[in-house]
């Protein structure tokens, strides 16, 4: 069987791929209904940590909560930016557990008011599976199997680059 030169053109042109969200799940990132659990539960650590801070008047607020001149800010307009976080965090996970959609984009887009909170969760599920890729990624490179690593499906390198 005779392979036409044209098969090795995108080893010497710039080639784009575009993969599915399950291309991910190899390496051990959830798609559509898993990453929507585990949102679920990142809002549910997320509310108790916003209760908190409101009834401890914490005056650290994370980007998404900056208030204009907060060191200005009353304890209550600081309170009152904690609770409005709970209040939305609640309501994503309230929401995503009636609806129970298969893939979190349509709710977050349906309920433009949640996107905020949605994208800070999606974001540390995602940070979390990228930490566990990197520290296996280091087991096997630390014990002289980075190749078995790459063989595998990982990187190989660390963890530092997965392309």
């Amino acid at each position: 069987m005779e392979r036409s030169p044209e098969i090795f053109l995108m080893f010497t042109k710039e080639t784009v791929f575009i993969l599915g969200a399950g291309a991910s799940w190899h390496y051990g990132y959830p798609t559509g209904e898993t990453l929507v659990k585990k949102v679920i539960d990142k809002a549910a650590y997320a509310c108790r940590y916003f209760e908190h801070c409101a009834n401890d008047l914490n005056r650290v607020l994370p980007n998404f909560l900056q208030v204009e001149h907060a060191k200005e800010a009353t304890d209550a307009e600081i309170s009152e930016k904690w609770r409005a976080a709970f209040n939305a965090c609640s309501d994503l996970k309230a929401g995503l557990e009636r609806v129970n959609p298969l893939v979190i984009d349509y709710y977050l887009g349906w309920n433009a008011e949640l996107q905020s909170i949605g994208k800070l969760l999606i974001a540390w599920v995602i940070l979390e599976c990228e930490h566990v890729h990197q520290r296996e990624a280091w087991k096997y490179q630390s014990k002289g199997n980075a190749f078995k690593l790459t063989v595998a499906g990982g990187t190989g390198n660390g963890g530092g680059n997965r392309s």
